[in-house]
């Protein structure tokens, strides 16, 4: 396997730092310093970068039996809900804003 960043092979599983975390059952701290580099990665993380990369659907498995919330483990879920609480609170503005000027 071509050596990747951390950081971009997180990001191709579409993973926010805590669900790397929850895969690979490491701390979140961890994971900042292997992505940062201030630590080395593991051989056998390594072994499971280049596996999860070839099967994502074990992420999907893996991350099935987590106890944490979706929305914090995978990046995209992480942007929807900021997006979709985002829209909330502009329809809201909008409708104090029309029952203002009515």
């Amino acid at each position: 396997m071509k050596e990747i960043p951390f950081s971009t092979w997180r990001q191709r599983l579409d993973l926010t730092q805590v669900g790397v975390a929850e895969v690979l059952e490491y701390e979140r701290r961890q994971i900042q310093h292997f992505e940062r580099g201030t630590r080395t990665i593991p051989r056998t993380v390594r072994f499971s970068m280049a596996y999860l990369l070839e099967h994502p659907d074990e992420v999907e498995r893996i991350l099935s039996l987590s106890p944490l919330p979706p929305q914090t483990l995978r990046k995209s879920l992480a942007e929807q809900l900021a997006r979709e609480t985002l829209r909330k609170f502009r329809e809201k503005y909008l409708a104090e804003r029309v029952l203002e000027g009515i």
